[in-house]
Protein backbone atom coordinates (compact mmCIF):
# COMPACT_ATOMS: atom_id res chain seq x y z
CA UNK A 1 0.00 0.00 0.00
CA UNK A 2 1.00 3.51 -0.69
CA UNK A 3 0.51 7.42 0.01
CA UNK A 4 1.68 9.98 -2.21
CA UNK A 5 1.03 13.40 -1.48
CA UNK A 6 1.02 15.87 -4.00
CA UNK A 7 1.07 19.79 -4.51
CA UNK A 8 -0.28 22.22 -7.58
CA UNK A 9 -1.80 25.29 -8.08
CA UNK A 10 -5.58 25.92 -9.22
CA UNK A 11 -5.40 27.51 -12.45
CA UNK A 12 -8.55 29.84 -11.22
CA UNK A 13 -10.39 30.12 -8.02
CA UNK A 14 -12.23 27.31 -6.87
CA UNK A 15 -16.21 27.94 -5.39
CA UNK A 16 -17.68 25.95 -3.02
CA UNK A 17 -19.75 24.21 -5.58
CA UNK A 18 -16.40 23.76 -7.89
CA UNK A 19 -14.76 21.93 -4.92
CA UNK A 20 -18.42 19.84 -4.36
CA UNK A 21 -18.16 19.07 -7.83
CA UNK A 22 -14.53 17.65 -7.41
CA UNK A 23 -15.58 15.89 -4.12
CA UNK A 24 -18.37 13.73 -5.51
CA UNK A 25 -16.58 12.90 -8.85
CA UNK A 26 -13.48 11.91 -6.83
CA UNK A 27 -15.59 9.92 -4.34
CA UNK A 28 -17.23 7.95 -7.04
CA UNK A 29 -13.74 7.19 -8.89
CA UNK A 30 -12.22 6.40 -5.83
CA UNK A 31 -14.58 4.27 -4.29
CA UNK A 32 -14.49 2.20 -7.77
CA UNK A 33 -10.49 1.72 -7.48
CA UNK A 34 -10.16 1.38 -3.73
CA UNK A 35 -8.43 4.50 -3.42
CA UNK A 36 -8.75 6.91 -0.12
CA UNK A 37 -7.67 10.16 1.16
CA UNK A 38 -7.73 14.18 1.39
CA UNK A 39 -7.60 16.78 -0.92
CA UNK A 40 -6.94 20.31 0.90
CA UNK A 41 -7.88 23.84 -1.34
CA UNK A 42 -6.76 26.91 0.02
CA UNK A 43 -5.52 30.31 -1.45
CA UNK A 44 -5.57 28.97 -4.75
CA UNK A 45 -3.03 25.52 -3.91
CA UNK A 46 -4.16 21.99 -3.85
CA UNK A 47 -2.39 19.21 -1.69
CA UNK A 48 -3.76 16.31 -1.75
CA UNK A 49 -3.49 12.48 0.02
CA UNK A 50 -3.84 9.21 -1.82
CA UNK A 51 -3.81 6.34 -0.11
CA UNK A 52 -3.86 2.58 -1.71
CA UNK A 53 -2.54 -0.13 -4.26
CA UNK A 54 -0.34 1.57 -6.35
CA UNK A 55 -2.45 0.45 -9.48
CA UNK A 56 -5.27 2.58 -8.02
CA UNK A 57 -3.10 5.45 -6.67
CA UNK A 58 -1.09 6.07 -10.09
CA UNK A 59 -5.02 5.79 -12.00
CA UNK A 60 -6.36 8.46 -10.07
CA UNK A 61 -3.19 10.49 -10.46
CA UNK A 62 -3.08 10.60 -14.41
CA UNK A 63 -6.76 11.37 -14.40
CA UNK A 64 -5.75 14.95 -12.01
CA UNK A 65 -2.85 15.29 -14.21
CA UNK A 66 -5.04 16.13 -16.97
CA UNK A 67 -7.48 18.27 -15.52
CA UNK A 68 -7.19 21.29 -16.32
CA UNK A 69 -7.85 23.44 -13.38
CA UNK A 70 -4.95 22.37 -12.12
CA UNK A 71 -1.27 23.25 -12.74
CA UNK A 72 1.40 20.64 -13.54
CA UNK A 73 1.22 18.64 -9.94
CA UNK A 74 4.46 18.31 -8.33
CA UNK A 75 4.61 14.93 -6.17
CA UNK A 76 5.99 15.94 -2.77
CA UNK A 77 5.80 12.36 -1.24
CA UNK A 78 5.54 8.96 -1.85
CA UNK A 79 5.31 6.53 0.84
CA UNK A 80 5.19 2.49 1.20
CA UNK A 81 2.40 2.51 4.37
CA UNK A 82 0.83 -0.28 6.29
CA UNK A 83 -2.35 1.31 6.92
CA UNK A 84 -4.20 4.01 5.45
CA UNK A 85 -4.50 7.24 7.48
CA UNK A 86 -7.34 8.65 5.50
CA UNK A 87 -9.19 5.64 5.64
CA UNK A 88 -12.37 6.93 6.60
CA UNK A 89 -12.60 9.07 3.10
CA UNK A 90 -13.22 8.09 -0.21
CA UNK A 91 -12.06 11.73 -0.79
CA UNK A 92 -12.41 13.73 2.16
CA UNK A 93 -12.34 17.55 0.30
CA UNK A 94 -11.40 20.47 3.12
CA UNK A 95 -11.78 24.43 2.28
CA UNK A 96 -8.95 25.26 4.87
CA UNK A 97 -10.05 29.18 3.97
CA UNK A 98 -13.65 28.86 5.18
CA UNK A 99 -12.24 26.36 7.97
CA UNK A 100 -11.11 26.94 11.23
CA UNK A 101 -7.91 28.78 11.93
CA UNK A 102 -6.06 25.15 12.96
CA UNK A 103 -6.83 24.23 9.01
CA UNK A 104 -4.94 26.87 8.24
CA UNK A 105 -1.80 26.23 10.39
CA UNK A 106 -1.81 22.42 9.33
CA UNK A 107 -2.06 23.74 5.67
CA UNK A 108 0.19 26.53 5.83
CA UNK A 109 2.95 23.86 7.75
CA UNK A 110 2.34 21.78 4.90
CA UNK A 111 3.30 23.85 2.26
CA UNK A 112 6.13 25.38 4.42
CA UNK A 113 7.67 21.93 4.55
CA UNK A 114 7.50 21.28 0.73
CA UNK A 115 9.06 25.18 0.08
CA UNK A 116 11.81 24.92 2.37
CA UNK A 117 12.79 21.26 2.62
CA UNK A 118 14.06 19.53 -0.62
CA UNK A 119 12.71 16.25 -1.41
CA UNK A 120 15.97 14.23 -0.40
CA UNK A 121 16.12 15.84 2.87
CA UNK A 122 12.63 16.04 3.31
CA UNK A 123 12.03 14.38 7.08
CA UNK A 124 8.90 11.56 6.40
CA UNK A 125 8.33 11.94 10.09
CA UNK A 126 7.75 15.84 9.44
CA UNK A 127 4.87 15.44 6.36
CA UNK A 128 3.24 12.39 8.66
CA UNK A 129 3.45 14.52 11.67
CA UNK A 130 1.23 17.21 9.75
CA UNK A 131 -0.98 14.40 7.94
CA UNK A 132 -1.92 12.42 11.47
CA UNK A 133 -2.75 16.20 12.93
CA UNK A 134 -5.24 16.83 9.93
CA UNK A 135 -6.83 13.45 10.78
CA UNK A 136 -7.45 14.14 13.72
CA UNK A 137 -8.91 18.22 13.06
CA UNK A 138 -11.10 16.40 10.18
CA UNK A 139 -12.19 14.20 12.66
CA UNK A 140 -13.34 16.73 15.17
CA UNK A 141 -14.71 19.15 12.59
CA UNK A 142 -16.66 16.26 9.63
CA UNK A 143 -19.36 19.21 9.40
CA UNK A 144 -16.97 21.56 7.91
CA UNK A 145 -15.79 18.62 5.02
CA UNK A 146 -17.31 19.17 1.71
CA UNK A 147 -18.92 15.89 0.81
CA UNK A 148 -21.12 13.94 -1.82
Amino acid sequence: MHRLVYSCHATREMSQADLKQIADASQRRNTRLSVTGVLLYGHRRFVQVLEGEAPGVMEVLEQIDNDDRVSPMRVEALLRIDRPLFDRWSMAVSDVTSNAAVASGHFAELLTIFATQPDQTRSREDVERVLASYRELLDQHQTEMITA
